[in-house]
């Protein structure tokens, strides 16, 4: 629990120290030939490298997440959070056609947590990527940018949500609306 305490620290105080804390733990765990812990290791260093702006490298690590044993064994919810994020960060690579892709693959395969209250926001945010990968210029669509004003705005148990979003929509949306 040493390297997660490093990294709750580094995340906030300085990104960069928290991804060689996660290299440092994941030098640890091969050598050991530990992979339980690659999920952790995976799914942060996605996050810190997307906090940085590094996306394809952000990316990178979340297939490496997709193709790690415990990926398939964690319960739909939470890929779906993940798979969000993998939205979120694949809009802000720029890569318009892996984006489309993955959103009809992500739609498929979540379809059935659709009818499901918790998750409105998850599906709301998903609509609204669609939107934004298909709009010429989002930040100066109208129609969008209230979109975005209005996810900003909805009544939400904000405690409960962001500790269950692995990107924290909130701050994304913030940075979407025109300046």
């Amino acid at each position: 629990f040493y390297y997660n305490a490093l990294l709750l620290n580094y995340a906030v105080l300085d990104q960069a120290k928290g991804l060689k804390a996660l290299d440092d733990f994941e030098r640890e765990m091969r050598r050991k030939e530990n992979t339980y812990y690659e999920f952790f290791i995976y799914l942060n260093r996605a996050g810190l490298l997307y906090d940085l702006g590094r996306y394809k490298e952000s990316l990178k690590n979340l297939v490496r997440l997709y193709v790690s044993d415990g990926y398939a064994k964690a319960d739909l919810p939470f890929r779906f959070k993940i798979e969000i994020s993998e939205l979120i960060i694949t809009l802000e690579s720029g890569d318009t056609e892996t984006l489309q892709y993955r959103l009809e693959q992500v739609k498929k395969t979540f379809a059935s947590l659709q009818k499901s209250p918790q998750f409105k926001r998850d599906f709301e945010v998903l609509k609204l990527i669609e939107e934004i990968n298909a709009s010429a210029d989002y930040k100066r669509d109208e129609k969008l940018q209230k979109k975005i004003s209005a996810l900003l705005k909805a009544k939400f148990d904000e405690a409960e949500e962001e500790d269950t979003e692995i990107i924290r929509y909130r701050g994304w949306l913030q940075r979407k609306l025109r300046g």
